[in-house]
């Protein structure tokens, strides 16, 4: 009696296969899939991929591929009934009635009938990696179509804009306590569709170039319908965005880009926000913004940049549970900092000579300290 092909898919939805594959490679997450080097052959840049929703992985490269039982055998050198009784172990299924019966009835094989069985299970492996490189294919074909609409969309917006001079958009950057010129890479749309509000509101809209100084995306900042107390506002509850989601985005290919506030140098600064940077025209230095977090970790930037100054925001610490060895344990993180460590890791790797600069006091930007150093507090830069 063989095990019921029901009892086996119940083990595989039941078995998170990333869990028995990170035992053996360190595995990270890149959206649905999980990537890592390949086990089964040596690679430099990670090919292999474990897709729990699909129940399989699959190496790129050399095109090893399978589900929780293949990996079993595989790398546990398990045949496939015992491979069956440890993953069933794992994902609490008794196949013991199954098992017994097999194993009463089974007839043993000799050389050459194994030698065959084997040859088809690896031709079956095989088959089914092609189909799931064919789909792949498929998906990354989409993505890209996908991906140049946007970048259309968010060019015919920006083409959309007015100059800032005069405009709500340079009113807002006043009201931080900005007063130099401000760059043609910033504009203003006076009736910026948003993408989840279905209204339209006023934006700072800004030029996101690539490293190749390609302009393929633009970034939003959504701001208020009308000014307060003689200041023009950030979107807020007002319009509707509670908690600051959804005030400031991306919209086309803004990997790795920037908007550029000056031409590029060899001691540039680099801030994560757009005011932080613009506030570092104040104080005489050419900047960019990265935007983000993440687009402070991947910001490409031209050869001439030898000496980056990383402009960081001392974010408050906050309290959150991350995984550390197979245990949840409660950490501090400071997205801001860690960011700008990780970027100046990553530009030290490319023979630059990165400096970071750091407010003294916590949950401070270069923007922060400039206002204040407007209100006369005495806070020098």
């Amino acid at each position: 009696m063989s095990i019921p092909p029901h009892i086996l898919e119940l083990i595989r939805q039941r078995v998170a296969l990333s869990g028995v594959v990170a035992r053996q490679v360190r595995l990270v997450r890149k959206g649905a899939e999980q990537m890592g080097l390949c086990p089964f052959h040596r690679e430099r840049r990670a090919s292999f991929t474990v897709h729990d929703g699909k129940g399989f992985y699959h190496c790129f490269g050399c095109g090893a591929h399978g589900d929780v039982f293949g990996w079993l055998e595989a790398r546990e050198g398990l045949g496939f009934i015992e491979a069956v009784q440890r993953a069933a172990g794992m994902a609490g299924v008794d196949v013991s009635d199954w098992i017994g019966a097999a194993a009463r009835t089974r007839v043993p094989m000799d050389a050459a009938a194994q030698g065959a069985a084997q040859r088809q299970r690896e031709a079956d492996q095989r088959a089914e990696g092609e189909k799931f490189a064919r789909f792949r294919r498929l998906r990354a074909a989409e993505e890209a179509e996908h991906l140049e609409k946007r970048v259309r969309r968010a060019l015919d917006l920006w083409r959309a804009a007015v100059p800032i001079g005069g405009t709500p958009a340079e009113a807002y950057l006043r009201g931080r306590g900005i007063r130099s010129a401000l760059p043609p890479t910033l504009r203003f749309h006076g009736a910026l569709p948003h993408p989840w509000l279905q209204v339209s509101l006023p934006a700072l809209v800004c030029a996101v170039q690539r490293g190749d100084r390609r302009h393929r995306g633009i970034w939003r900042i959504y701001l208020g319908r009308a000014p307060v107390n003689g200041v023009w506002p950030k979107a807020g509850a007002a319009e509707g965005l509670e908690a600051g989601e959804g005030v400031k985005l991306g919209l086309g290919d803004i990997r790795g880009g920037a908007v550029r506030l000056a031409e590029a140098c060899a001691d540039l600064r680099i801030g994560e926000g757009v005011e932080t940077s613009v506030s570092a025209l104040d104080f005489g230095y050419p900047a960019w913004a990265a935007l983000s977090t993440s687009g402070m970790k991947s910001i490409d930037l031209p050869q001439i940049v030898t000496r980056p100054v990383l402009l960081v925001d001392y974010d408050h610490a906050k309290l959150m549970l991350q995984r550390v060895d197979r245990r949840d344990r409660a950490v501090w993180r400071r997205f801001g900092v860690e960011a700008a460590m990780e970027a100046a890791t990553r530009l030290y790797r490319q023979g630059r000579r990165p400096a970071l600069w750091m407010p003294e006091q916590e949950g401070q930007d270069l923007n922060d300290m400039l206002q204040a150093l407007r209100a006369g507090q005495g806070v020098a830069a």
